[in-house]
């Protein structure tokens, strides 16, 4: 036997979110889309996890991650996330400044934080929706990038059911809100009406196309759609019936007739600098035209964020919503607190299910052990007598027998381990038969075994 025992997995969640870190640092963190496979394959060299999974939105950058045990030490939260920001390429933050706003969870904190994400009570717009999407999204990118196994798969499952439970079961959503919503609401706390400005839109992904429904309720003067890919800009443009699609090349064009921009793009570095707003105010200014309002909804930000100099000028960036959002957030409270108590019971359902992952591996062990040696005993007695006289139709009913005793004991010792009160003992237990039998039953010999009975665990 090996001298130490198999523990059951740990689920790890780290990063940083619009609650413990100002968007800066949050922005560091951002690892674009064309970074992820090579972040994946960095992790996963450096620190061995089983699974993993990585979650990028603009409010939070998170990574999930399954070990094999539950030491603390399994998880190196600094290395981590400096691996991070060597594939970010923004090595000017303080690793001291990433620890003292990053979070670490284990164990049911983590499921619990997972579920909270997923049912958008984690939000910083209480019930917008577009999170769902940005986790299905992320556990496809995770399966992509052959990084996702058993129980993240599960993790998943478990927490789009729970988001689908919390939005039917509290009402949280009977609103429609987003990021996008509120960027525009702030504008009309601005403006007032909305009818008579000029929106534009920067960008064409999910986000853009939100903010640009919900302007079109306001009847606005004109609206205006620019993106690096015209045909992206346009197919948005052709999906509502409202619009003008047009490249970035005409963003400076565009910024002299808009009144509200909207930018959400997902570049890398700033689509709208310094210079361009310099010159883009100063012709405002000798057209007479009135200020200029961005709201920057982007991470990384769209908008170089020394722009907020400029005279006539006003730039908004994601973390400024949060006045905007504060008063259809205490609406939401209610609903949000009986969500919270289905996420803490539906988490613990779920790590129940994890830790049993162990326990049935250590039954399925067991199980195959005793198939295999009454398998081997009924096979030695049936070569002598009194046994080798039966006909094939009395074999067969012994065998049958064989298998209704074999799965009675197997019955028994799973009843024996779910009596130990303690969890930590149930799994103590589990390691401790899967050890005592795996020895003799290796895991491929396990496997071939129940492929030659043809019953499956």
């Amino acid at each position: 036997m090996n001298n130490s025992l198999p523990q059951p997995p740990t689920l790890w969640c780290a990063g940083v979110s619009h609650h413990t870190a100002a968007l800066a640092l949050r922005e560091a963190l951002a690892v674009s889309a064309k970074q992820l496979p090579l972040l994946y394959k960095n992790l996963k060299e450096q620190f061995q996890f089983c699974e993993l999974c990585v979650l990028v939105t603009c409010n939070r950058f998170e990574i999930y991650a399954v070990t094999q045990g539950s030491a603390a030490q399994e998880f190196r939260l600094s290395e981590v996330l400096q691996a991070v920001l060597e594939v970010t390429q923004r090595h000017s933050v303080p690793q001291r400044e990433l620890l003292d706003h990053a979070f670490l969870f284990h164990g049911i904190a983590a499921v619990e934080h997972f579920f909270l994400v997923c049912s958008s009570l984690d939000s910083l717009v209480l019930g917008e929706t577009q999170i769902t999407g940005q986790v299905k999204t992320s556990l496809h990118l995770a399966k992509q990038c052959q990084s996702l196994g058993v129980s993240l798969t599960r993790l998943g499952i478990h927490g789009l059911r729970c988001a689908k439970a919390v939005r039917t079961q509290t009402g949280i959503s009977k609103e429609t809100v987003s990021i996008s919503h509120a960027a525009i609401d702030l504008a009309k706390k601005v403006f007032g009406r909305l009818s008579e400005r000029c929106f534009l839109l920067v960008g064409a992904g999910e986000m853009a196309e939100t903010a640009l429904r919900y302007a079109l309720s306001y009847d606005p003067r004109e609206v205006y759609v620019a993106n690096r890919t015209l045909s992206a800009a346009q197919a948005m443009v052709d999906s509502l019936g409202h619009g003008t699609a047009s490249p970035l090349a005409e963003l400076k064009r565009l910024l002299l007739v808009a009144d509200i921009v909207i930018s959400s793009t997902g570049a890398d570095s700033f689509v709208i600098s310094y210079e361009l707003l310099q010159e883009v105010m100063q012709e405002r200014r000798r057209l007479g035209k009135g200020a200029l309002f961005i709201v920057d909804i982007a991470v990384p930000r769209d908008v170089d964020p020394s722009c907020n100099e400029l005279e006539d000028l006003y730039l908004f960036q994601i973390d400024d919503l949060e006045d905007a959002v504060a008063e259809g957030a205490q609406k939401r409270q209610k609903a949000a607190a009986q969500g919270r108590v289905l996420v803490a019971k539906q988490a613990a359902q779920f790590l129940r299910w994890l830790h049993d992952s162990s326990r049935r591996e250590s039954l399925k062990v067991f199980r195959a052990y005793v198939e295999k040696r009454m398998h081997l005993e009924f096979e030695k007695s049936f070569r002598k007598q009194p046994l080798s006289a039966l006909t094939q139709d009395e074999k067969d009913a012994v065998l049958r027998l064989q298998k209704a005793i074999g799965k009675r004991l197997v019955a028994d010792m799973a009843t024996l381990m779910e009596e130990i009160p303690e969890p930590d003992q149930q799994d103590l237990f589990a390691a401790t038969l899967r050890e005592g039998f795996e020895e003799d039953m290796q895991e491929g010999a396990v496997l071939d075994w129940q492929r030659k009975q043809g019953d499956q665990v």
